[in-house]
C-alpha cells in the first residue's frame, strides 16, 4: 500500500491508524489519551510562559 492509498483508505475508518514503514498500526486509546495528555501539558506551559 502506499502513503497515498492509505491516505485515502484511513479517511474511510472509524478507528485511527498510524502508516510507519508501509505497516498500518492501529492507534489504540491509552495512545489518543497520552496524545491529549501531552497538549494539554505543552498548552498549559505555554499559557504560563506567555503570561510571564
Amino acid at each position: 500500500m502506499t502513503v497515498a492509498e492509505y491516505l485515502e483508505w484511513e479517511e474511510r475508518q472509524e478507528l485511527r491508524h498510524e502508516y510507519i514503514d508501509g505497516v498500518i498500526i492501529k492507534v489504540t486509546d491509552d495512545t489518543l489519551v497520552d496524545s491529549d495528555i501531552t497538549i494539554n501539558r505543552n498548552m498549559t506551559v505555554n499559557r504560563i510562559l506567555a503570561t510571564g
